[in-house]
């Protein structure tokens, strides 16, 4: 939510005081997550579904998110290769098998990658990488993300 050059950007996400527009974007957030739970017709697969959508979005971010400092990410980055968010997605394979449409599968899968991919695209815009604050965000936006669009579909 900060304005200004990348610099000025960082400084804001690192800042470890939430400002008005993290507040904001966290109960936007959570909101949205609650509207898709009340949409369900089942809250526990909605979040067996959104969780290990979530995860495969944090896994998608630490392989392909170049790092813009020193810190969590970074070290988590040198160990990940290019192959870990395809082991993942073969982790999100028994998800066919829990009493959903295939339409609400099918919307979880595309919400799942396309997710991390604007996030990894706005975060080398904005900050010039991704750091581990992106990555955890990645976690809950996915996991909204994923849950709203089965209740819609």
């Amino acid at each position: 939510m900060a304005h200004g050059d990348r610099e000025k950007r960082i400084r804001a996400l690192t800042d470890r005081q939430v400002g008005a527009g993290g507040v904001a974007a966290g109960i936007a957030v959570t909101l949205l997550l609650f509207a898709g739970l009340m949409g369900s017709s089942s809250i526990i697969i909605a979040v067996i579904i959104g969780e290990v959508c979530a995860k495969f979005s944090m896994a998608f971010l630490t392989a392909f998110g170049i790092p813009f400092r020193e810190g969590m990410h970074s070290y988590l980055h040198k160990f990940s290769k290019p192959h870990f968010p395809f082991i993942a997605a073969v982790f999100c394979l028994p998800l066919v098998f829990l009493p959903v449409s295939p339409l609400q599968i099918t919307g979880a899968v595309i919400s799942m990658i396309v997710c991390p991919v604007i996030l990894l695209v706005l975060s080398s815009k904005l900050f010039g990488g991704i750091n581990g604050d992106v990555v955890g965000a990645s976690n809950e936006i996915t996991r909204a993300g994923v849950i709203l669009i089965m209740a819609v579909i």
